[in-house]
C-alpha cells in the first residue's frame, strides 16, 4: 500500500494526524495555517489549543481557546469555553 502524501486532506486534518503521531511542532504549524485561512473554523482552534498542550505550552493553548470563543462559529465554540473553564 502507498502511503498518502502529506499535502493530502484539510490542514485541520493534517494537523489532528500530527497529533496523533504525537508531532505537536508540525500540528502547531498545520494548525496557524488552518486558523489563519478560516478563523470561524472552531475545530481549527481546538486542534492547535491541543497542540499546545501536547508542546507543553499551556498558555498559548488557553489563547487558542480564547480566539476560537471570540473568533470561531458553531456547535465547537462550547467546547473551547469549556477547556477556558468558563
Amino acid at each position: 500500500a502507498t502511503v498518502p502524501a502529506p499535502t493530502g486532506g484539510s490542514l485541520v486534518k493534517r494537523a489532528q494526524h500530527a497529533l496523533d503521531r504525537g508531532q505537536a511542532g508540525a500540528a502547531i504549524g498545520l494548525a496557524q495555517q488552518a486558523t489563519a485561512q478560516n478563523p470561524a473554523d472552531a475545530e481549527a482552534w481546538l486542534t492547535l489549543g491541543g497542540a499546545y498542550e501536547m508542546a507543553g505550552n499551556h498558555g498559548a493553548a488557553m489563547r487558542a481557546f480564547r480566539s476560537c470563543v471570540a473568533k470561531a462559529q458553531g456547535a465547537r465554540v462550547s467546547e473551547c469555553k469549556a477547556l477556558l473553564g468558563e
